[in-house]
């Protein structure tokens, strides 16, 4: 396996420059060690940021938490490169580490492509590299706000910020001619009124909000870590109150959004099990009231494919969008738990490139 200039650039970035990982010493790591443990009762061992940067050789800086995630690790890098952008003026490193985060490369080359290699080079269970790709994903709305700010402070990197903010939001969403599509998740709700229009500042594009939803736990029963956006929350705790924090993410982003509930067409819920999609369902019949149905009456309320995993709900959507099932004109509601904006994007995207 051959790994091209881009990874060995994004993993310069997350050390902070103490090491720069050339391909060949990607290659000459013992891979095979790197594995997801199973156990009798079949669950798996989740590997930390720290295994998988020992396992690629790179060096990385003390973690300030134990419960740092993939995807703050991925945030500091983005904020390094931004702060090396600044003080050295832009290079190539920094643009392709961006480009990277936007989605848009050269070859092209995405963050699921290049974790779905390290995973599967690797080793790594399906469901394990699905998770590592949601927690990469989840630093995407991070990376675009950080990089808009960047961009208005320092007009030379407005030509990477083209890249970055402006052009990601028409390539992944315009294109496919939904008038709204409202991505949710517990940690926080970035809310895209698209629009198609090329070379506007990434407010213009559409961006209409975003809302928190970490002062959810009033009670202090989940403990809680803020990364820039990203949640971190025990598994089990998780679901028990993953559904009241959907709804409330829910309720408050379709208000931001200038939207009333009866404006969605399409409800796509993370409901990892029967409990949390028993608590869902009872949720919209309350907000909706007793002409909800959960299989016809709009909006469509989607179980989805009931594992545990975050990309469970772009599933569904692909499923939808397949199926006939989602019109161009829907405005459709993903929630989830850390769900991938990216991997959504990308679903939309290539579904209307291929139809």
């Amino acid at each position: 396996m051959s790994y091209n200039s881009q990874i060995q650039l994004v993993s310069t970035g997350l050390c902070r420059g103490e090491i720069e990982v050339t391909n060949e010493e990607l290659e000459k790591n013992e891979w095979a060690k790197y594995r997801t443990d199973g156990t009798s009762d079949g669950e798996k061992r989740k590997t930390s940021a720290e295994d998988i940067f020992r396992r690629l050789g790179i060096k990385s800086r003390p973690i300030a938490s134990s419960k740092q995630t993939l995807t703050s690790m991925f945030n500091d890098a983005f904020d390094d490169a931004l702060q090396q952008a600044g003080r050295q003026g832009v290079t190539d490193v920094e643009g392709n580490v961006l480009a990277l985060w936007a989605g848009t490369t050269t070859e092209p080359r995405t963050i699921p492509n290049f974790l779905d290699e390290v995973c599967d080079h690797a080793g790594l269970h399906p469901n394990h590299q699905r998770e590592l790709i949601s927690q990469a994903c989840a630093g995407f709305n991070h990376g675009i706000n950080r990089l808009s700010v960047y961009a208005e402070e320092n007009p030379r990197f407005e030509g990477y910020a083209a890249i970055g903010a402006a052009e990601i939001i028409p390539d992944m969403w315009a294109k496919n001619n939904f008038d709204r599509v409202l991505f949710g998740d517990v940690s926080g709700v970035a809310i895209f009124k698209v629009t198609p229009r090329p070379n506007l500042r990434l407010e213009e594009r559409g961006v209409v909000g975003c809302v928190n939803s970490h002062t959810l736990d009033t009670k202090g029963e989940i403990e809680i870590i803020r990364l820039d956006g990203t949640l971190y929350m025990d598994g089990k705790k998780v679901m028990q109150h993953a559904p009241r924090a959907m709804i409330e993410t829910f309720k408050k982003s379709v208000a931001l959004a200038g939207l009333g509930v009866r404006d969605i067409n399409q409800l796509i819920f993370h409901s990892g099990s029967k409990h949390m999609h028993s608590k869902m369902e009872s949720s919209m019949v309350r907000i909706y009231g007793d002409d909800f149905d959960a299989t016809v009456q709009l909006p469509t309320y989607i179980e989805d494919s009931g594992n545990n995993g975050a990309s469970s709900t772009v599933n569904t959507l692909h499923r939808q969008l397949r199926g006939g099932k989602i019109s161009r004109r829907d405005v459709v509601y993903l929630g989830a738990i850390g769900m991938g904006y990216y991997e959504a994007g990308l679903i939309l995207r290539n579904f209307l490139l291929e139809n």
